[in-house]
């Protein structure tokens, strides 16, 4: 992805996918926690099968 620090990628594709509701936070309360995970909504799910089923 040729990206040069973890800033530009969560501003490029994290924060719009958790803006989007694809994407949340396993620790909200936390955004900057060093453990900090994402998972994927229903919302995410539903697209991931989409584009699954479009190959």
């Amino acid at each position: 992805m040729s990206l040069t620090d973890r800033t530009k990628f969560r501003r490029k594709y994290i924060r719009p996918l958790l803006d989007a509701g694809i994407l949340e936070q396993t620790i909200p309360e936390r955004p900057n926690s060093q453990n900090q995970k994402y998972r994927l909504t229903a919302k995410g799910m539903a697209l991931k099968e989409e584009l699954k089923d479009n190959k």
